[in-house]
């Protein structure tokens, strides 16, 4: 499909900004770097700034401006660059404003919205400081929006977002280069392996496990996975719902957790939720999963779903984003149509209990499709816009 990438002799010097701690779209762009540096041809200058955690007026507006000027100085010591390769608006803003001295084009790679929503439930003051900060928002995305050359999206979803909220990017090149996954680190384990995490968590062999990993968003449902995990053990008590997530990091997402486990206290489910905060490795919870699930309202193209596929794990989405892209090729059966808990429920205990030789077909497609995904292939995909 692709050219021998040593037969190119154009050498490629790219700096690749990006933010560190946001979930997915960190961990795309640091395996795209492990790739990036291995093409022969090519001059890698990573560097990651933390991402905004505060939204007050004065913390905002100092992030954003000091944030412009780190990235106007990296611009300007590393200065021989044939592509700025962004995935944060204030490196694009800094590319866009030395670009006319330094020559070099601008590459976004928009793993999906991170303004906030239409702030009409706050407080009238709230609500006015948290519109001032969207419009600067808005305003800084399209500066750079319109001096940007190329704009890679995850999933066709991504893509008519992006259009949406800023239609001046009908003008610009965009294509769809979906995520990947590291197909040697994400496989089937061993089974003496899988023991031995088991034991380590306490679950019985007995036990299946349904593995939710990611954020704690009201987005991603959990509310509406932990009802149905209620109904799931009416007919199947031999259950474990096992909930890998990142560390709370607003506000928001710290109330969500705390009524996440008050609706599991609730409903009497404490000892049957294991909960794992900031893991080191998520693979091993893979490894240990019979069903990994997703239900989020919208999604670009989640990690969770190659990562489960490549582990050779059960893999069950809503139809949204780039899970609609996949999972049809797979199996029909693996998404989600109903989020009422008690449907919900009933589907999720039908993937379970599938015939083996059903579960292996499944699971076999699932793996091969993956592997089309491997960071390594993605990597040339994107490495080959850069010099064409």
């Amino acid at each position: 499909m692709f050219t021998d990438l040593k037969s190119s002799a154009k050498k490629l010097n790219l700096l690749v900004c990006f933010e560190t701690h946001c979930g997915g779209e960190t961990i795309a762009t640091e395996n795209l770097i492990k790739q990036f540096n291995k093409i022969e041809l090519a001059n890698i200058y990573p560097f990651g700034r933390r991402p905004i955690t505060k939204w007050g007026m004065f913390f905002f507006f100092t992030w954003v401006f000091e944030n412009i000027i780190y990235w106007i100085k990296t611009i300007l010591e590393i200065r021989k660059i044939d592509w700025v390769y962004t995935t944060t608006f204030t490196a694009g803003v800094a590319a866009v404003l030395l670009k006319p001295i330094i020559k070099y084009k601008i590459c976004f790679h928009y793993h999906g919205s991170r303004i906030p929503g239409n702030p009409k439930s706050l407080p009238l003051l709230r609500r006015l400081t948290q519109q001032i900060k969207i419009s600067c928002l808005i305003i800084l995305h399209y500066v750079f929006l319109f001096f940007t050359d190329l704009i890679i999206v995850p999933s066709q979803f991504t893509k008519e977002e992006l259009i949406k909220k800023f239609s001046i990017v009908k003008h610009r090149k965009i294509v769809v280069i979906p995520n990947g996954v590291d197909k040697k680190f994400f496989q089937k384990s061993t089974r003496a392996a899988t023991s031995k995490i088991l034991k380590r968590l306490s679950i019985s062999p007995k036990e299946k496990i349904i593995t939710y990993l990611g954020r704690l968003d009201k987005e991603k449902n959990l509310h509406l996975l932990i009802n149905a995990f209620h109904f799931i053990l009416k007919s199947t008590p031999n259950c474990i719902l096992l909930i890998v997530h990142f560390k709370p990091k607003t506000p928001v997402e710290e109330s969500y957790k705390q009524n996440l486990h008050a609706l599991s206290n609730k409903l009497y489910l404490r000892k049957k939720i294991i909960w794992i905060q900031n893991p080191k490795d998520t693979k091993m919870y893979y490894d240990i999963s019979d069903l990994v699930v997703l239900i989020s309202n919208k999604e670009n193209f989640p990690l969770v779903m190659p990562e489960a596929l490549a582990s050779k794990r059960l893999f069950l989405g809503t139809y949204v984003g780039g899970i609609k892209e996949v999972l049809p090729k797979i199996d029909s059966r693996l998404i989600i149509k109903d989020k009422n808990p008690k449907r919900l429920s009933n589907q999720t205990l039908l993937i379970l209990n599938l015939p083996a030789d059903e579960k292996k077909e499944i699971i076999d497609k699932g793996y091969n499709l993956a592997r089309q995904l491997s960071w390594n292939k993605i990597s040339k995909k994107i490495y080959h816009y850069l010099i064409s």
